[in-house]
């Protein structure tokens, strides 16, 4: 099996202070515990992932190198940030809470204020996982309200990729009204990790059966399958398109998840042959897969 081999990436917080309105905090395990509770008194739960955090230890209290997700019993590293728009006495403060999981990050935020002024959180991600950037914006909030969003990962990624997390307060007419706030989270990779493998068998009754698992995530992996000119084929769905004698298809690989194809073939046993090929290739990004580049599926012509 192969482990992950990946550096340590510490926690990185900048925050820019615009006039005397905005402010960022970060939270120890000591103080966001407080702090959670103090949400759960006034009715709004940070903890998107079940009561209290049985399922999500603190983003401070873990690193990329040590700290994984369970496939069987997956438990989160939770990084929480507040971001502030505040008058004299009156206080308008979002806090908001981000995890990854194996197929995308998570956000969980909730917002208090003392005043009924409306206001909105605008969270930009990008970097590992992410072929672009991607926004989210809440729907308007007076004295108090939470909500979450979800961004699916769409490019491959590792454990310790780096996702930056960009927060924005705005107000109800989507007028920036807090200074930008800026994190970084290292990426939490799944547990034990794997070896790529591939393997094909022939069953015995013109049906092969093909098993492909990557040992890292693979966004819009490009499959295929050639088989021998003349054959007859079956047994995969619609989702492959066909290009001469290949069967192409699109998809995103989740590390160490196998994934199984059985086809059926026929093969075109015209002229004296003795035998024909029937399958003689599967490449994922246009890299083949075979453990031997001399092997081929063939069948005996009657």
């Amino acid at each position: 099996m192969k482990n992950f081999k990946i550096k340590f990436l510490g926690l990185a917080l900048a925050g820019m202070v615009l006039g005397a309105c905005s402010q960022m905090g970060t939270y120890e395990n000591a103080d966001l515990m407080n702090e959670q509770a103090e949400a759960n008194k006034a009715g709004a739960k940070l903890t998107p992932l079940g009561s209290g955090n049985e399922n999500a230890r603190t983003y401070s209290a873990t690193n990329c190198v040590d700290f994984c997700i369970d496939l069987v019993k997956p438990e989160y590293s939770m990084q929480t940030a507040t971001i502030s728009n505040n008058s004299g006495p009156q206080t308008r403060v979002f806090t908001y809470t981000v995890h990854n999981t194996l197929t995308g990050f998570e956000l969980a935020w909730n917002y208090d204020a003392t005043n009924n002024a409306a206001r909105k959180l605008r969270i930009t991600v990008s970097g590992a996982g992410f072929t672009s950037p991607q926004t989210y914006t809440s729907n308007k909030v007076q004295s108090a309200g939470n909500g979450s969003n979800s961004f699916t990962f769409d490019a491959s990624w590792a454990a310790c990729g780096v996702v930056n997390i960009v927060a924005v307060m705005l107000d109800g007419n989507n007028v920036m009204v807090s200074a930008p706030i800026t994190t970084t989270y290292g990426l939490i990779g799944a547990c034990g990790g794997c070896d790529e493998s591939f393997t094909y068998v022939d069953n015995g009754d013109k049906t092969y059966t093909f098993t492909y698992t990557p040992e890292e995530n693979i966004a819009n992996a490009a499959l295929v399958f050639t088989f021998a000119q003349g054959t007859a084929i079956s047994g995969l769905d619609a989702s492959w398109s066909v290009n001469g004698q290949t069967r192409q298809k699109t998809m995103s690989l989740t590390s160490c998840t196998s994934y199984t194809w059985t086809v059926a073939l026929n093969g075109n046993c015209s002229g004296n042959s003795r035998s024909s090929n029937v399958w003689t290739d599967f490449k994922v990004n246009d890299v083949s897969k075979k453990n031997n580049q001399e092997d081929k599926f063939t069948q005996v012509c009657d």
